[in-house]
């Protein structure tokens, strides 16, 4: 935090773009489309209006219809400030030098599910079967990539794999017997039913990963970086971060531990092959 307060000075002076009649265009929030999209803007309208307030500009919000195509946006440049998954803005950092501003308190651990006393007793008996998962793009699907190629199968060849809407149409994929295993995040598990639940074993639980990251792209025309990160803490710290928080799944913001973002790196291949196809 000590690089905050040694640019604090500066920052009324040159921290924001304007036209030559002075005004300042809208700053435009990007929201990763990981909840209803009723819900995704409200859910994040409080901290919209924070960075409204507290950097006196007015503050645009938008998503994207999917996963893809918001990463599209990212990769454009088309969001100044924006909410996104570890893997997709892992790789906004490390090819568009995107900052890391924030880190969600919450980490995320992924689980493979499979059906209790099923033939499924270890990854390796998924070769030749089908594993349910959500979106190629969020880090469920991306840790599940990676582990099927780091047990010695390639998903797509060895391993089939079926997305789905949901990771409860992913479980229930698994109940009814039209795949092997669903990908979940253990967010999502305590959400199920318990007549599915006591229908599925975790077969694999991932280490903690990283949560969603807050993110802004380099331009002279915004918000100096350290002002932007030093309202996202401070919104955190609030009661109104406090409830944002539990109504996210995101916890809050934190500032980013660079070791821990660097294992994000383990997911770049994926995100990079998902980007390159049309």
């Amino acid at each position: 935090m000590a690089s905050l307060g040694l640019m604090g000075g500066a920052l009324a002076k040159c921290a924001y773009g304007a036209d030559a009649s002075g005004r300042l265009r809208p700053l435009e929030f990007g929201v990763v489309p990981y909840l209803p999209t009723a819900r995704l803007l409200t859910v994040f309208e409080p901290l919209r209006a924070h960075f409204a307030a507290a950097l006196q500009r007015h503050v645009a919000m938008t998503t994207a219809p999917d996963f893809k195509r918001f990463q599209r946006r990212v990769l454009d440049g088309e969001f100044d400030v924006y909410f996104i998954g570890p893997g997709p803005g892992w790789q906004a950092h490390r090819d568009r030098d995107h900052l890391v501003l924030g880190i969600a308190k919450r980490k995320l651990r992924i689980f493979l599910l499979v059906q209790k006393a099923g033939p499924i007793g270890q990854l390796v008996d998924l070769r030749g079967k089908t594993v349910a998962m959500i979106d190629p793009l969020t880090v469920t699907a991306q840790v599940t990539a990676a582990v099927l190629k780091e047990s010695g199968l390639r998903p797509g060849i060895d391993v089939m794999l079926r997305t789905e809407k949901t990771p409860f149409n992913a479980a229930q994929a698994v109940a009814l017997g039209e795949a092997a295993a669903a990908a979940c995040p253990d967010v999502a598990y305590p959400d199920f039913p318990v007549e599915l639940r006591d229908q599925l074993h975790i077969l694999y639980r991932s280490e903690d990963l990283p949560g969603g990251l807050l993110m802004a792209r380099p331009a002279a025309d915004l918000p100096a970086p350290a002002l932007i990160q030093k309202v996202v803490l401070e919104f955190s710290d609030s009661a109104a971060g406090a409830n944002f928080g539990k109504a996210s799944g995101q916890g809050g913001f934190v500032l980013p531990d660079p070791r821990t973002l660097v294992s994000l790196d383990r997911f770049l291949p994926e995100t990079r092959r998902v980007m390159s196809e049309p």
